[in-house]
């Protein structure tokens, strides 16, 4: 058998440096499989919430479109007529109208918040 041309000492440094170098890419493999592990887990995270966001999403569509079918049918089958309704908005609107100050039907003269103002005279 040919024996080697290297010693000991240098076969010994030389499985040294190749173990370290070994265990350095096993740590960086195991820490890029814990990332990648805790990227998944928040991808699932993430899936799982946006699945019941669009759940609860598509249950109030649901829901509204029952409503408004509902609307529709009494709305066709002699519930409120047209003028009623009309009737009804001119009622709600005059209601609005009077809680925001907005009584008078003509334009208001501006002297109340324009303590300078002065009507212009007609000649």
């Amino acid at each position: 058998m040919k024996r080697s041309s290297l010693s000991r000492r240098q076969h010994d440094q030389i499985i040294a440096e190749l173990q370290r170098r070994h265990d350095a890419a096993t740590a960086s493999l195991k820490a890029d499989v814990a990332r990648l592990r805790a990227e998944r887990d928040q991808f699932e995270k993430d899936r799982d919430t946006v699945a019941a966001t669009a759940r609860r999403d598509l249950a109030a569509a649901d829901a509204t479109i029952s409503r408004l079918r509902a609307d529709l049918v009494e709305a066709s089958t002699g519930g409120d007529s047209i003028p009623a309704l009309r009737r009804q908005l001119r009622t709600l609107q005059k209601q609005y109208d009077d809680a925001v100050g907005l009584k008078p039907r003509h334009i208001e003269d501006s002297s109340r918040w324009q303590p300078g103002y002065k009507t212009p005279e007609v000649a």
